[in-house]
């Protein structure tokens, strides 16, 4: 089964500013793009494709508003490609560092099976056919993925292009979608890191990131937890609920608080 959530972004938005009676959330879904007819199966679709929802005394909660930082699980992603999607690229390799409280509680990753990588992607990140011969099919790991990831904050650097891939490939195996909030280290960084430049490299030099294997997915999603681990450290002390974190990583606030490490 595939579904997009159409109605997401807007009922993040409303959940964001005010929880919501059950009754209204409800009757929202009910006059809503939903993929079910039924409201109650819609709802369970909702939570099981990643969507934080909290219900509490017959109230909605979007649960980013009500969670502290340092109680919330994050999942540091990065994936590697064959190809883009618009010229029918896959996923060859997921990294996943799932991280909570200052720690790193688990992590997750795979080498993906494709027919051919490309002289190109081989020379940029070291994987050649060879390599995956062996390796689970795409629907194999995307499931593992997703369940892994449950209903964490997706975190990326660049996370449009890694979140907008595997939903496309998990649509194209014909799997559910994920619905999970979101957060890019890249508008993160910006607010916080006073440097000319915002790519992973660049960054994991500027901070004295030593991570090798660059352009490997565990160690790029490596890299990129230490980039948000160094970002959370230097936050405006009014920040403390996930939802902040995140609106404060998408306003022009930009703070550089940290110049060098």
């Amino acid at each position: 089964m595939t579904m997009l959530v159409q109605y997401q972004d807007k009922l993040q938005k409303l959940l964001t500013t005010t929880p919501m009676p059950m009754d209204r959330f409800l009757e929202f879904l009910c006059k809503s793009e939903t993929t079910f007819c039924d409201t109650s199966l819609e709802l369970e679709l909702l939570i099981d494709s990643g969507f934080a929802l909290d219900i509490l005394d017959d109230m909605v909660y979007y649960r980013p508003t009500i969670t502290d930082i340092a109680d919330q699980q994050f999942c540091i992603v990065d994936i590697e490609c064959s190809d883009s999607i618009k010229n029918g690229g896959q996923i060859i390799e997921i990294g996943v560092i799932k991280y909570k409280n200052s720690k790193t509680i688990d992590h997750f990753e795979s080498l993906v099976y494709c027919s051919s990588v490309s002289t190109h992607i081989h020379r940029i990140t070291g994987i050649d056919t060879d390599m995956l011969y062996t390796a689970p099919p795409l629907s194999q790991v995307l499931k593992q993925f997703v369940e892994f990831l449950g209903d964490a904050v997706f975190v990326a650097h660049d996370v449009k292009f890694d979140y907008k891939f595997i939903n496309h490939s998990l649509a194209k195996e014909g799997l559910q979608t994920i619905a999970n909030t979101t957060l890019c280290t890249i508008d993160l960084s910006k607010r916080i890191i006073n440097t000319e430049k915002y790519g992973l490299r660049h960054l994991k030099d500027f901070l004295g990131i030593n991570i090798s294997d660059h352009h490997r997915a565990c160690s790029d999603a490596s890299s990129a937890k230490d980039i948000f681990e160094i970002c959370l450290k230097f936050l405006p002390q009014n920040i403390k609920t996930v939802s902040q974190l995140i609106e404060f990583s998408k306003s022009s606030d930009i703070k550089n608080s940290l110049s060098h490490k």
